[in-house]
């Protein structure tokens, strides 16, 4: 049998490498956007990854010349379907650089990250288009509207043979569900925080990844606002997404499924916000951060404690 690929615009893969036209042999695996075909003697099975998305790092190390000691050291992790999870710990921690370690925008220096147990990084063209990322500081045009930003970049990123009409369908679709359509005239450069982070988001779900990574999308909100950007994430992981968010903020942290704490780092925690509270011996999150400035916060120690417990298990 033979696959041709007819000028796709994000190609088809099979075994990782991208072809115009190949022989396929039984058992082979081929790569169609969030699709992945299985080739069998008698039928093409077809597997829709957009909700059922894992991702698992395996010993991710980032070595910093300059401070001379690992930002990040050996984090392995698994990240399930659907899970809103928060990236926790004391400033210069290494929360930013895990985040880009998932998401592809910086290769750590040893370690691997699979994406449905394909590897991201020698894969990546392949991968790319499964993951959102919306860093702290705004990639979007000021000087646009909302509407006519998520127009451009709908141009961008879907597929040249999509109609005017359909792009449009979807930039409305995109505004709706983060709740900009009634603002969709407005300049970017006329508005809050909050909004501007929600149209950074609404850019990345116009290709409907399934993997969304934020860096402190809620810094700066007052707590009223603060709590609506957590109900909206809540609400695409009930949409089939997976959420992965770095935050110094815990008023409403119950909201997400999970807790992961970094340590100058170590991942020293990764399971359920009360299931943080026991680990840490504390009633409140908060003084997580007073145990990490005590002489207990030993990250080494405190990963060994996680390491030899139920929890690493279950959860890493």
């Amino acid at each position: 049998a033979f696959l041709t690929d007819l000028g796709s615009a994000n190609g088809t893969y099979v075994s990782g490498e991208r072809v115009s036209e190949t022989h396929l042999d039984v058992g082979n695996e081929i790569g169609v956007g969030p699709y992945l075909l299985k080739y069998a003697p008698q039928a093409v099975f077809v597997f829709d990854t957009r909700t059922k998305t894992w991702v698992e790092a395996f010993d991710l190390c980032t070595y910093d010349a300059r401070s001379r000691r690992n930002i990040l050291d050996h984090v392995s992790l698994t990240v399930r379907p659907g899970e809103f999870i928060c990236v926790l710990g004391p400033s210069g921690c290494g929360k930013s650089t895990l985040l880009k370690s998932l998401n592809g925008y910086r290769r750590p220096d040893h370690g691997q990250v699979r994406i449905n147990k394909i590897d991201f990084f020698a894969n990546y063209d392949q991968l790319k288009h499964q993951v959102g990322y919306v860093p702290h500081d705004d990639i979007i045009h000021p000087q646009l509207s909302i509407e006519r930003t998520l127009a451009y970049a709908a141009r961008l990123r879907l597929p040249p043979h999509i109609d005017e009409k359909k792009r449009l369908e979807r930039v409305f679709d995109v505004l709706s569900v983060l709740e900009l359509f009634d603002h969709r005239k407005k300049a970017v450069s006329t508005l809050s925080f909050g909004q501007r982070k929600r149209v950074g988001i609404a850019v990345e779900l116009l290709t409907e990844p399934a993997m969304i990574y934020l860096d402190e999308p809620t810094s700066g909100l007052d707590p009223n606002l603060e709590e609506k950007m957590m109900l909206l994430l809540r609400e695409l992981t009930l949409r089939g997404k997976t959420v992965v968010m770095v935050t110094h903020t815990l008023d409403n942290i119950h909201l997400a499924d999970k807790v992961l704490f970094l340590l100058e780092g170590k991942l020293v925690f990764l399971g359920g916000v009360d299931e943080a509270k026991t680990f840490f011996e504390v009633e409140r999150l908060p003084e997580v951060y007073r145990r990490f400035e005590e002489k207990k916060g030993n990250p080494d120690a405190l990963r060994a404690q996680f390491q030899a417990s139920p929890l690493f298990q279950r959860n890493i």
